[in-house]
């Protein structure tokens, strides 16, 4: 590199081949090991490409110091202008992999003169904001795990380390006090989570080591992208894919029924690049040409659409202070009565979080009868629809609420609630308030973006809560109370429903 530093360096050439393009990747996981050279290298060595697979600074073999983000652009370009250099190099460079590995693909990919061929990025976004500090509270649980991951992998039993230590890390993530749970955890001050935790209201620290957003819309190079409806990234890489084709440039997403552990994504990951990358590289005609490939869950069934998101007709759902809900005008379904039910987080009892968008595995669908048991969890339920009702887009919740207290969270989740009368939730999103106590205050909650059919016979649920715990906290720490005011035009609930699923009369 510029200052000296030698970062390991492993290639996987065919054999027989003298001279071609390149496959880069760049991680901080490790380059060398048995598993993990037959998930991504060896398929793409078995297709005839010549692989590179790099340590990032700081990590395995690689000298320097790991600063996560911080060295990955002038690493990264670096590497990119040496491969070209090589003999057995034609000058086409492309990039692949997911989670920080599609983040230094961002690092690299807006800041050549001479693009990259193509990128197939899973998992993974331009930004890493979203995953550590969600809509703008701490994602302590993501923080932690990755930290201990960190720490840990060039242990004896690697990446195995999250699992085998999984009682361990529950344990920290339980404290009341979670400023020391690096500690708990790995029995030493972490760095990263430090710095993770310390720096989480002043996100300018980390812009220019994990946000490469601002740049996005320079990237000319055709990307292909991966993710899952249940993925920390989610967000940001339809962020990704929408910047790219504002800007008038090749980007195609598929979203499947992942979380960012699944095991099942990596067969989808490797078939995604393989095909993109035998279009960009050989021309070769892509399978599936559509802009944008979904796996719409409660029906299991993936569709291919022309943009995201699809066109889509809002619909309200009203919340009742009774716990109830119903489609239609607020006006028209919701009493004149002004309620106010209040709900509070006790970091010695947290509101917690069962699935969704989580490094913690079970992750994704996942039973939340327990959840709805609690006190500090609002629950309203809607009446059985008459048919099925078809939401692709993001949910959205509008709130009125109250605070005694400087800093609070308030999370808001849907649910789909079967014909047994299990509930499964199906996305989420939270607003955290930094302005301190206030009489009341008007608040839109975006949710994750979603593509779900509620069948008939099925119910909608949606939670108001105090907390998703350990998947985020507020960052000040301690207890808060918020109050939900229940009005004649709040709480409401917007779903964005397809013209299939608008058709039914499920929901008037």
């Amino acid at each position: 590199m510029g200052d000296g530093v030698e970062l390991a360096t492993t290639r996987y050439a065919p054999r027989g081949q003298t001279r071609g393009p390149v496959i880069l990747i760049r991680t901080p996981y490790g380059r060398e090991g048995r598993l993990w050279s037959y998930l991504l290298p060896r398929p793409f060595a078995a297709r005839g490409y010549q692989v590179v697979v790099q340590d990032v600074r700081g990590t395995f073999d690689s000298d320097g110091v790991f600063e996560p983000g911080r060295h990955e652009r002038a690493d990264g370009t670096a590497t990119v202008a040496w491969l070209r250099d090589q003999p057995w190099c034609d000058g086409r460079v492309v990039m692949t992999g997911g989670s920080y590995l599609g983040t230094t693909q961002w690092a690299v990919g807006p800041y050549l003169d001479n693009p990259l061929t193509a990128m197939a990025i899973s998992i993974g976004s331009s930004t890493m904001m979203g995953s550590w500090y969600p809509q703008g509270a701490l994602g302590l649980d993501q923080t932690l795990r990755w930290s201990f991951l960190i720490g840990t992998q060039e242990g004896r039993i690697g990446g195995l380390s999250l699992l085998v230590n999984k009682r361990r890390i529950a344990r920290a993530l339980a404290a009341p006090d979670f400023r020391d749970a690096d500690v708990k955890a790995l029995g030493a001050v972490s760095p990263i989570y430090r710095a993770g935790i310390e720096h989480a209201d002043d996100q300018g620290y980390w812009v220019d080591a994990l946000d490469y957003s601002a740049d996005r819309a320079d990237l000319t190079t055709p990307t292909s992208m991966v993710t899952g409806w249940f993925d920390l990234f989610l967000r940001d890489q339809l962020h990704d894919h929408q910047a790219l084709i504002a800007a008038g440039h090749q980007s195609r997403i598929t979203i499947g029924p992942f979380s960012h552990g699944s095991a099942q994504l990596i067969p989808h990951q490797v078939r995604d690049a393989l095909e993109f990358f035998d279009h960009t590289l050989h021309n070769k005609p892509l399978v599936n040409t559509a802009p944008v490939r979904l796996f719409i869950q409660g029906v299991d069934q993936w569709s291919d659409y022309a943009a995201w998101p699809p066109p889509a007709q809002p619909v309200e759902l009203a919340l009742h202070g009774d716990g109830t809900a119903a489609f239609g005008s607020p006006s028209t379904s919701i009493s004149d009565e002004t309620q106010w039910k209040t709900i509070a987080y006790d970091p010695y009892d947290p509101t917690p979080a069962v699935g969704g968008p989580t490094l913690n595995m079970p992750a994704g669908r996942q039973d939340q009868t327990a959840v709805e048991h609690r006190a500090d969890v609002l629950v309203h339920t809607s009446t059985a629809l008459d048919g099925p009702l078809e939401v692709i887009g993001t949910i959205t919740a509008h709130l009125t609420v109250t605070t005694p207290d400087p800093s609070t969270l308030v999370v808001v989740r849907v649910c789909d609630v079967d014909e047994h009368g299990t509930s499964w939730n199906v996305t989420e999103g939270l607003v955290r308030l930094t302005d301190g106590p206030r009489s009341q205050r008007t608040v839109r909650i975006d949710l994750d973006p979603t593509g779900y059919v509620f069948k008939e016979k099925h119910k909608l649920r949606v939670h108001i809560a105090a907390g998703a715990h350990p998947r985020v906290v507020d960052q000040r720490g301690g207890t808060y109370q918020i109050a939900v005011c229940y009005t004649d035009t709040s709480p409401t609930m917007t779903f964005p429903v397809t013209a299939e699923g608008g058709s039914q009369p499920g929901y008037h």
